[in-house]
């Protein structure tokens, strides 16, 4: 699969799609779903992102390529990549027309990035217990982690 040569039939098929879709939340969980998108989201992030900007400075000129310009933009929002994604929908992702706005406001708000950590320790004559606290501020995940060592 080329990004920025889809074949004529996926075009017809996310077009099909796309005129059924009648609200951005509905048009973001189809999209998210089919087999186009989830094959896109396999290419780097970074050839996406490409191909999102090549599209977006060509324009659109039917349905098929508007419908494929979805998935591409849509397919980012399947990649385990939040800090890229989430900086390239703040800044020269942000596409103001159509139902961009809002798909991009539904992955902001709505996904929380996955972080893992590994604490040890040595000396087992204290019982650490680790809380970890994750909130939302202002469309920004905060991580609060908190340790406390008592002796056994």
């Amino acid at each position: 699969m080329d990004l920025l040569k889809p074949n004529k039939e996926d075009l017809e098929h996310l077009a099909q799609l796309y005129v059924i879709c009648n609200t951005p939340h509905f048009l973001y969980r189809k999209f998210r779903n089919d087999g186009i998108t989830k094959n896109i989201s396999d290419f780097p992030t970074e050839k996406i992102i490409s191909a999102l900007l090549k599209l977006g400075s060509e324009g659109v000129s039917n349905i098929n390529e508007l419908a494929y310009f979805y998935a591409v933009y849509i397919s980012l929002t399947l990649k385990d990549d939040y800090e890229n994604v989430r900086n390239f929908y703040n800044k020269e992702g942000s596409i103001g027309f159509e139902w961009f706005p809002e798909i991009k406001s539904i992955y902001l708000t709505s996904t929380i990035p996955s972080n893992s950590f590994t604490i040890s320790f040595q000396d087992m004559n204290y019982a650490p217990t680790v809380e970890v606290i994750q909130f939302q501020n202002k469309n920004q995940y905060e991580t609060l982690i908190e340790l406390n060592i008592s002796s056994k």
